[in-house]
């Protein structure tokens, strides 16, 4: 057979031509035919049936760019053939490729490999070399390929001078033709500017640095201490920096007459009187100074050689007594203690007054949450539906008040007072409705008046001997822990930020000096405010576990000296480090007191107290 292929539109390339024995397809043969511009057209190929072949053949034409192992094109011509017992058969075939340019590659849609077959564009193809003209010549990646490409520089700091060198054919965006920066992070350092500003930095990429403000003279700094002159806050300033460490200096705020409150730093005392060294080693205390006599109460009062140094103390578990009722026995809600025996405990309609071992029921309907007892036993007591009580160390039946929100859903929560030389005490309490209240004496012909209310569902309130100490606690957008401190200058309450991602109920504060508060909440939450800043102590968990505990009340009377009770029934003590548990109970203790540190007194769920030391 005599095959014959035309290629009208196909010049440059290869011409494969494939037989099979229709018979037996795994009986075939090819023969490939490298076109030029300059092949016949059609190409000729002679067939010859092999030996042991049937006379019936499929013949097949297909087409590869370029050359014969060039790509193959999907342009394929077949047609069957009767191999003819003499002479010979022509058998006419025709591929359809289309190289329009005529520059050997074939259309994409074809199989090929050009990218660009239209008349004209011979210069576009996989072989052609790639140059910055806005064509993809090599019909690859574009023209990132390009060898001609020019030079830019990145300009990050957008002050048309740039340092990173990128290549490209065209200028890419945030890139400019200028390199030489020195610091392309500031738009304010570049070449071709003069050293205007004092800043540490060479601003105008000469390798000199602030070579015109003199900087390194002598000078008096700050917290008098000699200094050197050095660049300034602003672009054309220069400042005095200390050459000479400060040192601390030691003031007495407490009034002990030792200094151990640090006033700041300076060279020289930056206030009258000051100290450099400390002789007090617990300024948050006037229970600690150094020469005080060492007490039994967990702490160091003489700030020396340790806790309860020298004496004989008790303070195992066994040194606390405790009493509980049962089931019927009313919860104690709040405890109050006064002077160096007297407690006062209130519940739902009770309140009890103990004295040494006098113990008197007072009459006083309501279901009270909180109470308070000034220096001389006059006790204030609050409850829910606005309700406020007080009675002294000799009545037996209390004088109950209602607030502004009576016969309502206000609860009292907790409450303080302010004890004033002669006259009875104000009393301040706090609402689930974020308001503050004020009763001031004579009790019974004043008016309980609203003094401020906050955004927060406020649970405790307490004070240390001044109103500007006065701090409460609570929950705001009821889950976020919040704490308001009273301003006097305002009469105002100022939110105070405290500790990130703190939740649940603050569920009672004890403010120790205005220097020094804390309080207590859900999830075994204990935080410090210490010179104005709340900050986070560890968490307190339950006895034996991991899991925390709900913080419920808490005393204080140094930050090495706090005392907490939980609704696991235990009295937690904090010694600056850590918790310890020096009683541990099964009844809920709801509240804490203690006038001195050497009696603290703990009340809760089905009429429990508890005392230490141990009442006899």
């Amino acid at each position: 057979m005599n095959v014959r292929v035309s290629h009208d539109t196909f010049q440059q390339g290869c011409i494969i031509v494939t037989v099979r024995d229709a018979a037996d397809a795994s009986r075939s043969a090819s023969t490939p035919v490298a076109l030029t511009p300059a092949s016949p057209n059609p190409v000729q190929i002679a067939v010859f049936r092999q030996e042991g072949w049937g006379t019936q053949l499929n013949v097949q034409a297909e087409a590869r760019e370029v050359s014969c192992s060039g790509a193959q094109l999907n342009t394929v011509a077949t047609t069957s053939a009767q191999v003819p017992e003499k002479g010979s058969l022509d058998v006419p075939l025709a591929i359809d490729a289309v190289d329009e340019d005529g520059d050997g590659y074939v259309k994409t849609a074809q199989g090929g490999t050009d990218c660009d077959d239209r008349i004209g564009s011979a210069t576009v193809n996989p072989a052609a070399p790639e140059t910055c003209d806005g064509t993809d010549n090599n019909c690859a990646d574009g023209e990132s390929d390009a060898t001609d490409k020019k030079t830019w520089y990145v300009d990050a700091d957008s002050d048309s001078y740039g340092s990173t060198e990128v290549k490209s054919c065209n200028q890419p965006s945030g890139t400019v033709a200028r390199g030489d920066d020195c610091n392309d992070a500031e738009g304010s350092i570049r070449p071709g500017q003069s050293e205007l500003r004092c800043d540490g930095k060479d601003d105008n990429c000469n390798t000199l640095v602030d070579e015109e403000f003199g900087v390194g003279n002598d000078c008096p700094a700050e917290l008098s201490c000699p200094g050197k002159l050095a660049c300034g806050s602003g672009p054309n300033q220069t400042q005095c920096n200390r050459i000479q460490d400060p040192v601390s200096w030691f003031f007495d705020d407490d009034g002990d007459g030792f200094s151990g409150t640090d006033v700041g730093l300076g060279c020289v005392s930056p206030k009258p009187g000051g100290v450099a060294s400390s002789q007090d080693c617990d300024e948050s205390s006037t229970y600690v100074r150094s020469g005080l006599a060492e007490s039994c109460d967990r702490m160091d009062n003489d700030c020396a050689n340790g806790v309860d140094n020298g004496i004989t103390c008790d303070t195992s578990p066994a040194s606390w007594s405790t009493a509980s009722g049962s089931g019927s026995t009313p919860d104690w809600d709040a405890v109050a203690t006064y002077g160096e025996n007297g407690t006062w405990l209130a519940g739902n309609n009770v309140l009890t007054r103990i004295e040494g071992s006098t113990v008197v029921a007072v009459t006083c309907a309501g279901d009270w949450k909180a109470a308070w007892s000034s220096k001389d036993g006059r006790v204030i007591v609050v409850g829910a539906n606005g309700k406020l009580a007080t009675a002294s160390r000799v009545d037996t039946q209390c004088y109950v008040k209602s607030g502004p929100d009576t016969g309502g859903g206000d609860s009292l929560n907790g409450v303080t007072g302010l004890d004033t030389t002669g006259i009875d005490p104000t009393a301040y309490a706090v609402s689930s409705t974020g308001k503050i209240y004020r009763w001031s004496p004579p009790y019974d012909t004043s008016t309980v008046e609203v003094v401020a209310t906050v955004a927060a569902n406020l649970r405790a309130i307490h004070l240390a001997t001044k109103l500007e100490t006065m701090i409460a606690v609570g929950i705001v957008n009821s889950s976020t822990s919040g704490a308001f401190r009273f301003d006097p200058g305002t009469g105002g309450w100022i939110s105070e930020a405290m500790p990130s991602n703190t939740t649940g109920d603050i569920r009672g504060v004890h403010v120790l000096s205005d220097r020094y508060a804390y309080a207590v909440g859900d999830n075994g939450q204990v935080f410090e405010r210490a010179m104005g800043r709340w900050t986070q102590l560890p968490k307190l968990n339950q006895p034996n576990s991991s899991s925390s505990a709900n913080v419920l009340d808490v005393v204080a009377y140094s930050h090495k000296a706090i005392y907490a009770v939980t609704n696991m029934g235990e009295v937690a003590f904090y010694d600056g480090t850590g918790w310890t548990n020096p009683f541990e109970g099964t009844k809920t203790l709801n509240s804490i007191d203690g006038v001195l540190p050497t009696r603290i007194v703990a009340a809760g769920q089905d009429g429990t107290l508890v005392n230490w030391p141990k009442v006899p």
